[in-house]
């Protein structure tokens, strides 16, 4: 199993036990030639660009805790909800996991390259596989200590509660808050 706490992307599985294990795809939605499983997400009554989970949701009820989808211009995406196959997952690709959904940012580094990283190089967070596990040595004991991330506890925390206090204040009479929401969360990610 590769890639991603949630999402990932199959093309070649082998399983971490003695026995060879038959793989079966996961169950999704309907598939067509071309247009993959799309017409199916688009047609779903659960379906809402703006609160995806509901899809989610829906997906695990009538697939199960693994389901399958396929997109036009996406690999196949395989996605876990179950919280023990998730730890599973992680567990499986701790030393080297690769994240295909962070092609993006190594594509942006290509088109714009940074004066932080080397040629081919993209920072912790876009790392793949031996790259990664060699950037996060290196990282590691610098920023899991204790002391070091109770430097920054204090105001994190600050952060957060006025975070939450902004969003209860700006929530409408059904408890919702506004369409430009997202812009929201960027700036509260960004601080």
């Amino acid at each position: 199993v590769k890639n991603g706490p949630a999402l990932m992307s199959i093309s070649n599985i082998t399983t971490i036990t003695e026995d060879l294990v038959k793989f079966e795809r996961p169950p999704g939605p309907k598939q067509w030639p071309l247009l993959g499983c799309l017409p199916s997400i688009l047609t779903n009554k659960a379906f809402d660009k703006e609160r995806i989970h509901l899809f989610w949701n829906d997906c695990v009820k009538q697939y199960g805790p693994i389901f399958q989808l396929r997109v036009p211009g996406s690999p196949t995406l395989n996605f876990i909800s179950s919280i023990e196959d998730i730890e599973k997952m992680y567990k499986t690709t701790f030393d080297n996991p690769l994240r295909p959904i962070a092609d993006s940012f190594k594509v942006a580094n290509q088109r714009c390259p940074s004066k932080f990283y080397k040629e081919g190089e993209y920072g912790l967070l876009n790392e793949q596989g031996d790259n990664w596990w060699r950037v996060r040595r290196q990282v590691q004991p610098h920023t899991m200590k204790p002391a070091v991330v109770a430097q920054y506890l204090p105001g994190m925390d600050q952060i957060a509660k006025e975070f939450v206090e902004r969003v209860k204040n700006q929530r409408d009479d059904n408890s919702e808050v506004s369409e430009d929401f997202m812009k929201d969360i960027m700036q509260w990610s960004v601080e």
